[in-house]
């Protein structure tokens, strides 16, 4: 049985579907991330057709049933559509590859609010333009393999496991990072 569900989520790709419709990838708060197909989004008339467009943040209500892997949008309402990001080529490169990022990365339903609110932030900071795009999607990244678990040693030299003191530091592909 269907329930109806209300959520924020970050829109990470779209892909046409059949002549009227398109399913989209969408990066949720309580849901984790959950695909969702869009009925008529592709005429030009559907609403909800451009809202759902990647890089945006919506609000959503679906239609939840848990033995489909394709939910039903029933309604999206536009929170935040970061105009200055997509008008920088640099800023636009930088949040889609965010979004490539969660979507390739996390686990289908599999829900993480840290993650969902450091997506929303880092799309911010791209589209505020406070600080090269490519910094910020370091941050993102370093963000990324801490909550996965594969979170970097910067204090120690990975050759002799001494504190690191000096500020010239050496890195290779074999061990690490290296006084």
């Amino acid at each position: 049985m269907s329930r109806i569900q209300k959520t924020t989520g970050v829109v990470l790709s779209v892909i046409k579907y059949s002549d009227s419709s398109k399913i989209a990838n969408i990066y949720t708060k309580e849901f984790g991330r959950i695909s969702l197909m869009v009925k008529g989004g592709r005429q030009k008339q559907s609403k909800s057709g451009m809202i759902i467009d990647p890089l945006n943040v919506v609000d959503i209500v679906f239609y939840h049933q848990p033995t489909r892997e394709i939910q039903i949008l029933g309604e999206a309402i536009l929170v935040h559509h970061f105009p200055k990001l997509r008008t920088d080529f640099d800023c636009l490169k930088y949040g889609l590859a965010t979004v490539e990022l969660v979507a390739r990365i996390t686990i289908e339903h599999e829900v993480n609010s840290r993650m969902f609110h450091g997506l929303s932030r880092i799309l911010e900071r791209i589209d505020l333009q406070t600080e090269d795009p490519f910094i910020s999607f370091l941050r993102f990244y370093i963000f990324i393999l801490e909550e996965t678990g594969f979170e970097l040693n910067l204090s120690e030299c990975a050759l002799c496991n001494e504190e690191i003191k000096t500020t010239p530091l050496g890195f290779t592909w074999q061990q690490g990072i290296i006084c």
